[in-house]
């Protein structure tokens, strides 16, 4: 069957000029597109393989690699498969997002050379390199990337005690457990860190953990505001491991008439609002978390974590025997108006 040929719109002329390239080397990736190696170069191929003029180029050396999550309705969780897919991309390495329900199937489908795992499994695959991008793995355990988010944490504490903050309140769902991996932000002795290395008095009154829910989510967040609004000596700045525990400080600050950040500062954790275009109808809770105003002071993954842990994989996958590790990098700390230097006490009646 003959295939109908693709309507050239650029000239080759015109995708030179488009890559700021030469015509000679827009027909020498035409001749021969292995020869485009370079992120510039693939782009003119790219050009090529969309005006028709090159079939579909596939390396013979790209692998591909599955990213598991947990399901495809929390993919909020999983920001750096975004991150990954670009990385990916860059690298010409295929790229298959996988629900962990679907690993084995996906496995035997695609026929993947590692596993990358944002969801904490209770065992890794048995056959296949793998790495996850968690903190909360050692290296006895299998090679672990992550984000060193009680430095995030310290770092946005640092900057609210440049800004005249002492009494910094905390606010995180308890989530321990001894059979679950979860980042240090939500382990209360790992946050006290944050006051002792920033010089800062610590009063226990000023962490708050609680059991939460998505059923209790809000009759908890109602609580937590009234014990925080209640303190006799209030906080002047309010700190969550999540972007979306502070909705609900908005929403409660702005009925009272208590501004961010004149009145009180508040910052979180994660940048959700990177990822709003991904939030279906489903998502609307987290919807509204990007969009906050003031834009809310965040830490971020930066883009080094999923590059190491793709350049981790790929020595696992060259060398079976090569020993586990743990790294982990500074969060991206993004400081945007939600808070601001301490002026006067603002106590509204409750």
């Amino acid at each position: 069957m003959n295939l109908k040929q693709q309507k050239k719109v650029f000239t080759l002329s015109e995708i030179a000029a488009e890559c700021n390239v030469s015509l000679s080397t827009v027909y020498r990736i035409l001749r021969e597109p292995e020869r485009a190696d370079k992120p510039l170069r693939r782009m003119v191929r790219a050009h090529l393989i969309q005006n028709g003029y090159l079939a579909q180029y596939h390396s013979e050396d790209a692998m591909t690699v599955l990213n598991v999550i947990a399901d495809k309705y929390q993919l909020h969780q999983s920001s750096f498969h975004f991150l990954l897919q670009k990385v990916c991309l860059e690298r010409e390495i295929n790229l298959v997002l996988c629900e962990e329900a679907n690993l084995e199937k996906t496995v035997r489908s695609v026929k993947p050379c590692g596993l990358i795992y944002n969801v904490c499994p209770d065992k890794f695959h048995p056959s296949l390199p793998s790495v996850i991008i968690h903190s909360g793995y050692n290296s006895a355990m299998c090679t672990s990337v992550g984000e060193d988010d009680v430095a995030g944490i310290s770092a946005v504490f640092a900057k609210l005690k440049e800004l005249g903050h002492r009494r910094i309140f905390y606010f995180s769902p308890d989530l321990y457990d001894d059979d679950q991996m979860f980042q240090d932000r939500f382990i209360a002795d790992r946050i006290k860190r944050c006051y002792i290395l920033n010089g800062l008095d610590f009063d226990e009154e000023l962490l708050h953990f609680c059991k939460i829910s998505e059923e209790t989510h809000d009759a908890v967040m109602q609580d937590v505001l009234n014990f925080f609004l209640s303190m006799k000596d209030r906080p002047t700045a309010v700190v969550t491991p999540s972007d979306v525990y502070c909705e609900a400080f908005y929403q409660r600050f702005r009925q009272l008439g208590i501004r961010i950040p004149e009145d009180v500062s508040v910052a979180g954790y994660g940048n959700i609002r990177r990822y709003k275009e991904f939030f279906k109808e489903e998502n609307f809770p987290l919807k509204r978390v990007t969009m906050l105003n003031p834009p809310l002071t965040t830490c971020d993954m930066p883009e080094e974590t999923v590059s190491a842990a793709l350049d981790f994989l790929l020595e696992k996958i060259n060398n079976p025997l090569v020993r586990n590790k743990k790294l982990l990098i500074m969060p991206q700390v993004i400081f945007t108006n939600s808070i601001g230097p301490v002026t006067k006490k603002y106590k509204p009646s409750l």
